[in-house]
């Protein structure tokens, strides 16, 4: 079967592919190699184009620019979906953020189901305005409340009046809330949509969480180390 263009599960699962032990030279964004954006827009360019879509309907990348020190630039396909493209500045790591459901979901829905189940969707509330960016070996203190596919809030660290403190990296939480806390700033809000493979699978939490449940967490980041 030829590769489809359809970003909605296709680019999401290339871009999200690094495990957060390789996105660890966040960290280190000192000593990388940084290459220059219009070097950058074509590596990435070439890496969607080679990999990710059908040859015949090429993806165009946007301007690039700056944001929470990596690289940001928009994909469009050619069938209308649309997604940020974020890429450390050596032009080695990729993720996905804002994708355009609407469109990504008619055009998946032409051609073959896209599933739900693989990927973690991550949506800025409200911008932050620290200096700081998330990295994924950061020490971060956040306010979260977590809910069930059918509204069931399940925790909250606001009603219990108590932050929660993590570092990133060490397994202290599940790999969807640190894929989707990357690049968070001070004062950020996001709202994160984990699938079960990132969260608890099909084992769940006894009493809490059923098994392959999807979760939705509202985070706010209140510091970062």
């Amino acid at each position: 079967m030829k590769k489809l263009a359809i970003l909605v599960f296709l680019l999401v699962l290339a871009l999200t592919g690094c495990s957060l032990a390789d996105l660890n030279i966040l960290g280190n964004q000192g000593e990388m190699e940084v290459i220059e954006p219009e070097e950058a827009r074509n590596v990435a360019r070439r890496f969607v184009n080679d990999y990710l879509v059908d040859p015949a309907s090429p993806a165009s990348i946007g301007e690039i620019k700056e944001a929470s020190g990596l690289y940001q630039m928009m994909v469009t396909m050619e069938n209308g979906g649309q997604a940020d493209l974020y890429m450390t500045k050596d032009g080695k790591y990729y993720f996905t953020q804002a994708i355009d459901a609407v469109k990504t979901r008619e055009a998946a829905q032409s051609i073959q189901p896209a599933p739900a189940t693989d990927q973690v969707s991550i949506e800025i509330l409200e911008g932050g305005t620290g200096e700081v960016a998330v990295t994924a070996t950061s020490t971060v203190t956040v306010d979260y409340q977590g809910w069930l596919a059918d509204g069931t809030l399940f925790d909250s660290s606001i009603q219990r009046g108590e932050p929660m403190t993590v570092q990133l990296g060490q397994g202290g939480t599940i790999p969807g809330w640190e894929q989707g806390m990357i690049g968070m700033k001070v004062g950020e809000k996001r709202r994160i949509v984990i699938p079960p493979a990132f969260a608890y699978g099909a084992e769940g939490v006894e009493g809490v969480i059923p098994a392959n449940a999807t979760l939705t967490f509202e985070v706010e980041l209140l510091s970062v180390e």
